[in-house]
């Protein structure tokens, strides 16, 4: 913001201008003062003359300084007279701007100014599951959370109040999709983000709806990783292309659980126990960390053994880190729509950086892989070590 933009702005806080005048009058009480009177005083100085000003103007009247001149006295009973209204008039639109404040906030229309969060674009059924499981990981059991969407203030403040989050829990009204409500999120400090489908609208308005609001957070927190829920399946390549780093269609997951457990009821139990659902701390057993220098130039054979050995711990899988993403990588074999879409990028002199790809993770690997190319890895706790 300009300096100009700046001054306009404040000139225009109603809260301000009082406070502005009650300095002015502070300072001009304290240089009248100290002029008239503390010639008089010895060893007396122009603290004193605020001090004095500050409780004549509020009228307490302490009367440990008083004036000792007729004009000493007469600048007194102007600062008593003036202070018993702007002081009134301070403490009244104070008020006003935090009750203001106040309102302004819970109807969802403030700059969240946070960093380390996690932005959630948009709102449907499974909201409110996928922030409670977040806020009760180890990951994430500290962070704070915003929530972007269109929901009035009354059903958000009863979403709010089942997942008991309090303060961490952070609420922007309005469209993801529009640049102006989503930069209220604070987007560029956020540690990650979901779009989530809208409920309500047919499955390709959803999608449409979740594909704007992916390239304006993209657009203004290209570096930020952003996971994605689509309607329909055929919809997920527009997403990845629109800067998702993972893409999930809506009910896959679930559909191909429930035809796992239909092969094996054992295997719903096991799900369960895996993302914490037997616990009551809801952790999970399911874990993650980065492989050690020492650890990248073994095996796959010899970091289970090392692992269990020392750590009692059973790794999974290994994955290396997504890679930064351009639109080059993106678009395709070159067409003349891709093309054309690249100048016009260039043409704007804008960042074709569109963030992270997803992770590469290779599931129970063959025992002499060589684990050099690898990030870190996922392994399950014992399960009475979780929590």
């Amino acid at each position: 913001m300009r300096p100009a933009q700046m001054m306009k702005k404040w000139s225009n806080a109603r809260y301000l201008r009082p406070i502005v005048l009650t300095l002015l009058i502070l300072l001009a009480g304290a240089g009248g003062f100290y002029f008239l009177e503390l010639p008089q005083e010895n060893g007396k100085g122009f603290f004193d003359a605020i001090y004095w000003t500050v409780v004549t103007l509020t009228t307490v009247g302490y009367g440990d300084i008083v004036p000792r001149t007729v004009p000493g006295r007469l600048l007194a009973m102007l600062i008593m007279v003036t202070g018993i209204g702007l002081v009134s008039i301070l403490t009244g639109t104070l008020s006003s701007f935090l009750v203001e404040r106040r309102a302004n906030k819970r109807l969802g229309l403030l700059q969240v100014n946070i960093s380390g969060h996690v932005v959630v674009l948009g709102w449907n059924a499974n909201g409110q599951t996928l922030i409670s499981s977040l806020a009760g990981s180890q990951e994430f059991e500290q962070a704070e959370f915003v929530a972007v969407n269109s929901l009035e203030p009354d059903q958000w403040e009863e979403t709010s109040f089942q997942l008991g989050l309090g303060s961490r829990l952070n609420f922007v009204k309005g469209n993801p999709a529009l640049e102006s409500v989503t930069a209220k999120a604070s987007p560029a400090t956020a540690k990650l983000a979901y779009v989530l489908c809208q409920d309500g609208l047919s499955p390709e308005a959803a999608d449409q709806q979740s594909l704007y609001a992916a390239l304006t957070f993209k657009a203004l927190a290209p570096k930020v990783p952003l996971y994605a829920e689509a309607v329909k399946a055929d919809n997920r390549e527009h997403l990845l292309k629109a800067g998702a780093s993972e893409v999930v269609s809506r009910g896959e997951l679930a559909s191909r659980a429930l035809a796992a457990i239909g092969a094996h009821p054992g295997l719903h139990e096991l799900l369960r126990a895996v993302m914490g659902e037997q616990r009551e701390d809801r952790q999970r057993l399911l874990g993650h960390r980065p492989l050690s220098g020492q650890e990248k130039r073994n095996s796959w054979s010899a970091l289970v053994a090392q692992t269990i050995e020392s750590d009692g711990i059973l790794p999974l899988a290994v994955y290396a880190l997504a890679k930064n993403l351009t639109l080059q990588d993106l678009l395709g074999d070159g067409t003349a729509l891709d093309s054309f879409i690249l100048e016009l990028f260039a043409a704007a002199g804008q960042n074709t950086s569109v963030g992270e790809g997803g992770a590469r993770v290779v599931v129970n690997p063959p025992a002499s892989l060589d684990l050099s190319g690898f990030d870190g890895m996922l392994f399950l706790r014992p399960a009475g070590e979780v929590g």
